[in-house]
Parts: C-alpha cells; structure tokens; sequence
C-alpha cells in the first residue's frame, strides 16, 4: 500500500493533491472506526500563521510539507476565523469558547480568561485528564491563562525566535512521565511571529537574501510605512519580499518543529491515541490595506486562520468550507472527548453518527470578530461565508497606525495611570465596510454604499450581540491583576517563567526525537 507521505513526496513540492485523492486514500487506508475517545488531546497554536501562507491553504511556496501531510490525514476546514487579530483576545476566546466582549475581562491590552470561567484545560482537568502548557509567547503572563493546568512551563521574553524545539522537548518530557493517563497538552510556538530572524538554513529557504541590509519589523518598518512605501517598498521591491521570504521561513522552521514533535509522539508510543487541534490566532498583515503587523486591523490577512483536526481513524478526511471559529473549537473538543458541554459562543464543528463514527457539520451560523485594542483600530466584524462586515468605533488609517506604533509605550503607560480614559467601544459606530468575499477574497473593495439595507442587517446583527455583553473592565484595573482566584498551587506555576526556558534540555530520553530529527542533537 503506497502511504499518503510517499504520494505527497513523489507529488513534488509545490504540488497539491486534489479532495478527490484524498478520499482514496482514505478509503485505501482501511482503517477500522474507532468511537472512543482519545488518550491523548493536543492543542497547538502557531502565532501569527495566516492560513493562505500554508501549502494545504494554497500557498505557492512549500512552507509547511508537515502540516500539509497532516491536513490530508484529516479535517480542513479552508474557511476558519479567529476572534481578534490579537493573541490576548483570541487565546481568552480559545480557552473559555467567548467571544472577547462576552466577559468584562476578554478584550482591551490586558485581555484574559475571565477569573471565574471554566476554562479548557479546567474542563479537562475535572474529567482526569494531566494537563500542561508550554508556551513561549510574552503574551500569555496574566494567571488567568494558566489556570486549569497542572503544569507550565513558558517563556515571557519579546523578541526571541528559534525557541519552538525547546518547547518541544520539555513537553515530551512531559507527555513521556504522564504516558499511562489521559492528558491535554496545549503548545504555543510564538514564531512565526516577528523579529522574522530565522536560522540561516531557513532564512534562504525560498531564496538568497534580497538585500544587505533586512529590515526589521517592528524597529525599521512598522513605524516607517509612509515613507518607505513612498519610496517603492511593496511586492517586489526587494527589501519587502526579504521580509516575507524570512516570514515565510519561520513557518518552515516551526512546520519542522511540529514535525518533531509527532516524531517525539511516536517514539513514546502515543502518536496512535492522540486526538490534534492545528490552528493560530490570527494571521499577519503584509501591506494589503497599508499596513504591516497584526492587531490593528480585522481583513482577512489576519482573520483567516489555519484549522486542521487529526486523528486518524475517528476524525474525518475531509475539507469543509463553512465559516467557522476559535470559539468553536472548545465545544468540539468537549464532544468528540464526551467531556460536561459548557455555555459560550461557539458549536461544535463534527458531529457524531447513531454508530458513534463523527462529520463534519459546523454551523453556518455568523462569527464575530472584535479588536479593543485602545490606542489602534476598535473595530467589531461579522462574517458569514462570502460576506464580512466590519464596523469601527475608532477609525486609524495607515499613516495613523504608523504613529500609533511609535508612541505604543506611552499610550499603554497612559492607559494604566488612568491619564487615558479608555474609548467607549459601545458608543458611536464612525465607519463601516462590506465585501463580497466570494468575489473580493482580499476585502480590497467596500460595497457598503451599493447595498445600504445588507449594511444596516449586520449593524443590527452585532449591535444586537452587543446588548448580550457586559461592561468591559478599564485595562488599567485589569492590568492591576489583584483580583485572582489562583490557589497557592496555581500561582506556584507563575514561577516556572524565562529563567527556567532558557535553560537547555537535558539529553539523553526519548524526548529527544523531537530535537534530534531536526538536526539540534
């Protein structure tokens, strides 16, 4: 039996086998149904991963041969959303299925996990499950995101890249120690999130170095658009596709790493119960609407997200193209790990047969997308298969972003001394845009003044969610983080931060896999 990874090799790099193959391949695997549910749950987060730089998504370069392999394997679903193009926002909306405004603690600067909501790993964590988090995003520092997990281990320093194997080397240590017990494992690799430095072998993946000088994100471009774009900075200028290239080489570096990771999974013996959630939270904006980043805008470049779900042999091989969510994904693990369904806003995306084999059958309800961001864009947006409506209640345009970003420290230091009062993100909507992204998957042209009563459908839409919101908390109050209700055990996790990440792993276990078959052993 010719494998799916001899297939994909002998197809070329750049090559996608088309759905009607992988069903053969599915239907040649001659797997038998298996209804219970997984030993094993992984959730892993690929920061600032947008979905069409993925070969299974399209992509022309082949920057993800791993996860490609993975998606044939399992259920795609090709139109995935995130909640806020803001990693705070969107893991809180991960890890509790809220939207950000559903709770007074989920939006703004200092967005978390509300203090008395049941979290994911708390909802593992009551059925027996082990659970841990490793980490290596500066993002997740607030207690709230840890609660629920027995053990953590993270990183909380800005501007590290080349960190993912070490991530996964502590969490095959881990998985190795609790390999006789049901666990949940949620792993964030931060990149491919900038300074975009990747390793050299990496950096010249998709090509030599355009330029002597490459230029950095944050230091270089960010706050610099106007006049670099004014002096011919864009696709194909060489200085911007440098930045891509090392872009699109982080998410090779961590396709490799995940690789390792499932390497790590086999050689412990557990890869074979192991129940896979791939996604990001959000993607990264390359000029499309003018600027560069992410978190100051909700177009599609950082809206759409990968989402993938494997386990072969009960997850379906299949690609669906309803819109779907990150606040999904709590419910759908809930019922494929048959664990207590909890209130929130999203659904479950499979649903189970009378035979206990699972579908494909999400919601085609809308989702909401928010970004509270105080000193950016506030801006909600509704999408629903071919149409995104986006309404801002503060409206910055690039040449305003490119302030913004230079004056960030100062604004968030504002917002906490209480000198900046915080923008009322229910008071008067200022903008509004509409697409057809059937025929405009780019959101490039607003068809609002065309189509004023679809306009005026989806204002009602979000701001008839927005009356089901409480209040949001000032983030100067959230920032204070006084009022927690962490255990002593839980706040003892807190210390387990950079010190303790930086350090090598120690050789010499199976987890080693993970590192070795990336060449660091």
């Amino acid at each position: 039996m010719i494998s799916v990874f001899t297939l994909l090799r002998s197809a070329g790099p750049y090559t996608l086998l088309p759905l009607a193959m992988v069903a053969l391949l599915s239907a040649c695997r001659s797997v038998t149904p298996d209804t219970r549910p997984a030993q094993h749950v992984l959730v892993i987060v690929i920061d600032t991963l947008r979905a069409d730089h993925l070969g299974t998504y399209g992509y022309s370069r082949n920057t993800t041969p791993f996860l490609d392999t993975l998606a044939l394997e399992g259920t795609v679903f090709t139109h995935a959303v995130t909640t806020s193009s803001f990693t705070g926002e969107a893991i809180s909306s991960l890890f509790t299925g809220q939207y950000p405004s559903a709770t007074p603690w989920g939006a703004g600067w200092y967005a978390r996990p509300a203090p008395d909501a049941t979290t994911l790993a708390m909802s593992f964590r009551e059925q027996g499950y082990a659970t841990a988090l490793f980490s290596n995003s500066p993002v997740l520092d607030a207690p709230e995101f840890y609660r629920g997990f027995d053990t953590t281990w993270c990183g909380t320093e800005f501007g590290l890249s080349g960190q993912g194997p070490r991530l996964v080397a502590r969490a095959m240590e881990w998985l190795e120690a609790h390999a006789d017990q049901p666990t949940f494992t949620y792993l964030h690799f931060l990149d491919p999130h900038s300074p975009y430095a990747p390793t050299e072998t990496y950096a010249t993946r998709f090509g030599a170095p355009g330029t002597d000088a490459p230029l950095s994100l944050y230091e270089d471009v960010r706050q610099q658009v106007p006049a670099l774009r004014a002096s011919g900075f864009g696709p194909g200028d060489a200085r911007f596709e440098d930045l891509v290239r090392r872009y699109d080489g982080e998410i090779a570096f961590i396709d490799d790493t995940v690789k390792g990771l499932f390497a790590g999974l086999e050689a412990l013996g557990l890869k074979n119960d192991t129940l896979a959630v791939v996604t990001s939270d959000h993607g990264e904006e390359f000029l499309e609407h003018g600027f560069v980043e992410h978190a100051w805008t909700l177009y599609p470049e950082v809206h759409r997200i990968p989402l993938i779900l494997w386990e072969p042999g009960r997850i379906p091989v299949t690609r669906n193209e309803t819109t779907v969510s990150l606040v999904d994904i709590m419910p759908t693990l809930a019922a494929l790990q048959e664990l207590p369904a909890r209130e929130g806003s999203g659904t479950p995306l499979l649903q189970s047969r009378d035979d206990g084999t699972w579908f494909a059958a999400p919601s085609a309800a809308p989702r909401v997308m928010e970004l509270l961001i105080q000193s950016r864009c506030l801006v909600r947006a509704v999408v629903q298969e071919d149409t995104l409506y986006v309404a801002y209640w503060q409206w910055r345009s690039p040449e305003e972003c490119a302030t913004a970003a230079g004056a960030l420290r100062k604004t968030r230091a504002a917002l906490l001394d209480g000198s900046m009062e915080p923008v009322d993100t229910r008071g008067i909507i200022v903008k509004e845009a509409l697409y057809d992204l059937g025929t405009d998957p780019g959101a490039q042209h607003d068809i609002a003044a065309a189509a004023p009563e679809e306009v005026a459908r989806w204002r009602t839409y979000l701001l008839d969610y927005l009356k089901t919101c409480p209040p949001q908390l000032p983030d100067r109050f959230k920032a204070t983080r006084d009022e927690t209700s962490l255990n002593e055990a839980e706040q003892q996790l807190l210390k387990n931060v950079a010190d303790e990440f930086l350090q090598p792993p120690a050789p010499g276990s199976p987890h080693d896999h993970a590192l070795e078959s990336l060449g660091y052993l």
